[in-house]
């Protein structure tokens, strides 16, 4: 399996606590995946919903086969981000074979 499900979320720290600044801001993916009937669209990493990191539709999916897959938000300003957490495929499992897709991944 080569695809990638990715879910980001960005956040700033202010007074009040975290901020998730990329919440429902427009989202790029260099290769989405292809079958338009199933929900894995790039917005999906965006969408506040991350409890269910399996395939239910709550993730981004790229392209099987790709070796690279590239993911962008636009956060409509110049921010300056003190912390990124970012949720990777486990298949709702905590030990997950799922891991080894990370090796190689920066930001």
């Amino acid at each position: 399996m080569g695809f990638l499900i990715l879910n980001v979320l960005l956040y700033i720290a202010q007074i009040q606590g975290l901020e998730n600044l990329a919440l429902h801001q427009p989202t790029w993916e260099q290769y989405p995946w292809p079958d338009k009937s199933r929900d894995f669209g790039s917005e999906n990493a965006v969408d506040g919903m991350y409890t269910d990191r399996g395939t239910g539709g709550q993730c981004t999916i790229s392209d099987d086969g790709k070796y690279t897959a590239t993911w962008t938000v636009d956060l409509g300003r110049v921010v300056s981000i003190r912390h990124i957490d970012i949720y990777f495929l486990t298949y709702n499992h905590k030990n997950s074979e799922n891991f080894r897709r990370i090796a190689g991944f920066f930001v």
